[in-house]
């Protein structure tokens, strides 16, 4: 009974690791919410070319189970199960 109680265990934190490391945002994820987060209401073409720059301006450190990105060294974004927890900076100016 033991026996099957560890091996069940041992099953479910598998699976939940497994979950974790397959939901792993990339940049490609992360450049979709920035835009979605700063749309431009400009339109398609344009949400396309600004996906594209984020991609290019994005540095990322992937670590498995959850993700780093950073936009021009100022916002800092954690990517977890393809969700996004971050503080945009401010823009100032405006």
């Amino acid at each position: 009974m033991r026996l099957v109680r560890s091996l069940f265990t041992f099953a479910i934190a598998a699976a939940a690791g497994a979950a974790l490391v397959t939901m792993c945002p990339t940049v490609d994820d992360f450049a979709a919410y920035y835009v979605s987060q700063n749309q431009s209401g400009l339109g398609g073409f344009f949400d396309g070319a600004q996906e594209a720059l984020v991609k290019q301006r994005t540095e990322t450190k992937n670590y498995r189970v959850f993700a780093v990105f950073e936009v021009d060294g100022k916002e800092r974004y954690v990517g977890v199960l393809d969700h996004f927890f971050g503080i945009p900076q401010e823009v100032s100016g405006v």
